[in-house]
């Protein structure tokens, strides 16, 4: 009779009354370094609404610090293809940042570099395959 005292057992069966004891542990002076919130980057919606207005000088200002996959776009869609492509090198390999790889690839003149990263983009995601027939980039690493 697990949780019961032994004299509860044999008379009144009231339950024993328990605890439970957790414990957090952490070392002195560390600071927690992850902060999670539920509010909105402005300046990052106000970044990505350019983006989609084609307004790419402007979304580059506003999207230049977080050096991600939508900074990479700006970055391309000016023309900038070498940052363009240092800052997807730094990201971790999706099946969209391997298609975007590709096209700076394609646009500095490493086609095999560029065939490589478009292959492993449909490697990720079969549905790449269709974009090269839409993308004049892409078809253009694929012909030899």
């Amino acid at each position: 009779m697990r949780g019961f005292s032994r004299s509860a057992e044999t008379s009144s069966w009231r339950p024993v009354r328990t605890v439970k004891l957790r414990c957090h542990l952490r070392r002195v002076g560390t600071v927690k370094d992850t902060i999670h919130t539920t509010e909105l980057d402005t300046a990052y919606l106000r970044g990505r609404q350019l983006l989609e207005k084609r307004k790419y000088a402007q979304a580059l200002y506003v999207l230049h610090d977080y050096r991600d996959r939508n900074t990479a776009i700006a970055l391309l869609s000016l023309g900038q293809d070498r940052e363009a492509l240092r800052i997807l090198e730094a990201l971790p390999a999706t099946a969209i940042s391997e298609y975007l790889r590709a096209i700076a690839c394609s646009r500095l003149g490493r086609k095999a570099e560029g065939r490589r990263h478009f292959l492993e983009a449909c490697r990720r995601d079969e549905r790449m395959e269709y974009r090269a027939a839409l993308d004049p980039e892409i078809d253009e690493l694929l012909k030899n």
